[in-house]
């Protein structure tokens, strides 16, 4: 019997540990009328979403859905790419529909700018984050700070060198940074 329960109690944690680990796949940041930003491989300026993996372990997200439709939550879905701890990922929201695994992937949906809420939903069907809807101009993102926990803000783009590390100055704590680059405004 004991064999029973510690196999039994095995199988649940293999089986729950990938929903478990998702759960720190977060939508940390959105671009909407990308006329200034960075360019994907075509060189044409799409909207974009970037996903974060706040978590210590590495996330499979083969068969995640990503959707801008509640009704519809695997709108679009992940191919076999894996996102490490504190890494980054850049979707293109620019309604080319491509998710080949090593190659940029693009999202079968553009983002409106008027605003509309984001869906991400692992495999089990559970929807692990949502980002809400929020009404953006030409070139400002909208996203947390610090990444993935926090509270969400504006950024501002006032250059056309997008490739700078703008991270580096999310690390500064004031309510309005000004830079070279980019305006920071913290709702508060």
């Amino acid at each position: 019997m004991k064999k029973i329960t510690y196999v039994f109690c095995l199988c649940l944690f293999i089986c729950s540990s990938k929903v478990i680990f998702s759960q720190n796949i977060i939508i940390n940041e959105i671009l909407a009328s990308n006329t200034n930003s960075i360019q994907d491989e075509d060189s044409s300026r799409q909207d974009w979403i970037e996903l974060y993996n706040s978590g210590t372990s590495s996330v499979n997200l083969l068969g995640f859905g990503l959707s801008d439709d509640p009704l519809l939550l695997y709108k679009w879905t992940f191919p076999n790419i894996s996102l490490g701890a504190g890494q980054y990922l850049i979707v293109w929201a620019s309604d080319k529909n491509r998710s080949v695994a090593g190659n940029p992937l693009h999202t079968n949906f553009k983002i409106s700018a008027s605003g509309e809420a984001f869906f991400l939903t692992n495999t089990s069907g559970l929807t692990i984050n949502t980002f809400p809807a929020i009404s953006l101009h030409a070139d400002i993102s909208y996203g947390r700070f610090p990444n993935g926990t926090g509270t969400y803000v504006f950024w501002y783009s006032n250059s056309k060198c997008f490739k700078c590390n703008y991270r580096f100055f999310r690390s500064f704590k004031s309510t309005c940074f000004f830079s070279s680059f980019w305006v920071f405004d913290f709702w508060i």
